[in-house]
């Protein structure tokens, strides 16, 4: 199942302590898959030329529509191609 609130993007960043001494790491989620998902969509959308007749509360919208689109396709169970 994709969770949408999952991070599509998290990694680990490693420092050392104030003193120099041992390193420690801290996980930074970055952007979550319902984020990335949208954010795609609206550069797909703005590649159409007629996309501009849309005004960018239109354009952010449909954005996270089709975003919400494809994890709720995405969670469904696998169908075996006939």
């Amino acid at each position: 199942m994709t969770n949408p609130s999952d991070f599509a993007f998290q990694t680990t960043v490693w420092s050392k302590n104030p003193d120099g001494t041992t390193m420690f790491s801290e996980l930074t989620p970055g952007l979550t898959k319902r984020e990335w998902f949208a954010g795609m969509a609206m550069c797909g959308m703005l590649q159409r030329h007629n996309a501009w007749d849309l005004n960018e509360t239109e354009i952010s919208i449909n954005s996270v529509l089709y975003a919400d689109a494809l994890i709720a396709e995405m969670s469904k169970e696998p169908q075996e191609v006939t």
